[in-house]
């Protein structure tokens, strides 16, 4: 296929300047679309060590240290990533992404509000501070970031099912179920709105 020719034809042009960085880059994408992640991350590594000036490099090495279960290599790769590019906004999100996982809420929050400070209109940076303010306990300030969520996307399905488990810790389970019926509407075969009406009614 065309993901086994872009492999060879790039691994070709190592073969003649093996000093490139973007095309070790370049490698790195075209294997893991094929399907050799490790490969993927092989060439990651080399293309931030060739060219450790390379922001997209560095971001795109610390998505493939996440996927390899490597958080702090991950985290280090995508502050790289903004040591180079402050303004890198898709590092700073997936770093945010990243410490969301790891529980470290006040330090998603620092990060999401920041791309937003930096004029990021996306549903999905206001769906993660919903989380992230979840997580530390502060379920009105998670309603109110899944409205503007809403607002900016009313098909975002994570928006929906957030907003309902925003609004039943907030005591508010009609409003609730409503929430979950939306995300059902638009995905009616969706696990998690179903269970969470489950839920809302056995409380």
């Amino acid at each position: 296929g065309y993901h086994h020719a872009a492999v060879a034809a790039l691994e070709g042009a190592l073969a003649c300047r093996p000093d490139v960085a973007v095309v070790h880059y370049n490698l790195s994408i075209a294997r893991e679309r094929q399907g050799d992640f490790q490969g993927a991350l092989d060439s990651a590594r080399k293309a931030v060590r060739v060219g450790p000036s390379n922001a997209d490099a560095w971001g795109h090495l610390g998505r493939l240290e996440q996927k390899a279960g490597r958080y702090d290599e991950a985290d280090r790769c995508f502050c790289m990533a903004l040591k180079v590019d402050r303004r890198f906004s898709k590092a700073r999100y997936d770093l945010a992404l990243l410490r969301l996982t790891e529980k470290r809420y006040g330090e998603a929050v620092t990060g999401l509000e920041t791309l937003v400070s930096n004029g990021a209109s996306d549903a999905r940076i206001h769906v993660a501070l919903a989380l992230a303010h979840m997580g530390l306990g502060n379920a009105v300030r998670a309603e109110a970031e899944c409205r503007i969520a809403l607002s900016l996307d009313p098909m975002h399905l994570d928006a929906h099912n957030t907003h309902g488990l925003a609004l039943r810790h907030l005591g508010r389970r009609e409003e609730a179920v409503s929430a979950y019926k939306r995300a059902i509407a638009l995905a009616p075969t969706d696990f998690t709105a179903h269970n969470n009406i489950g839920i809302c009614y056995a409380d």
